[in-house]
């Protein structure tokens, strides 16, 4: 239910578009992609959203690309870079990340 007041707050709308690519095109993007470990779609997904990424950073677009915190979560984050500022943070492996908070 929070997720969805987020979505509603930011304006976030999909839009489906149809491509046509030239063999040599598709291949192109399929090799790009493999790298990555994308299939072909999410490939171009990928190019088209960082491509947006850059185009909204770029013309500075106030708001654009934030939201207000609540003012309780603001101060746990800001708590939370002054540990990281004062080597008072543990770094945990991506892989044993259940593991740490299950012991916690």
């Amino acid at each position: 239910m929070q997720n969805e007041n987020l979505f509603n707050k930011i304006n976030c709308t999909m839009v489906r578009i149809q491509i046509s690519l030239t063999d040599k095109e598709a291949k192109a993007l399929k090799q790009y992609g493999a790298v990555l470990g994308y299939t072909l779609p999410k490939t171009i997904r990928f190019i088209i959203g960082k491509t947006a990424e850059r185009i909204l950073i770029d013309t500075n677009i106030p708001d654009i690309l934030t939201f207000t915190l609540p003012y309780t979560l603001e101060k746990r984050g800001i708590k939370a870079l002054k540990e990281y500022e004062k080597g008072e943070t543990i770094k945990v492996e991506p892989s044993k990340i259940d593991k740490f908070f299950d012991s916690i």
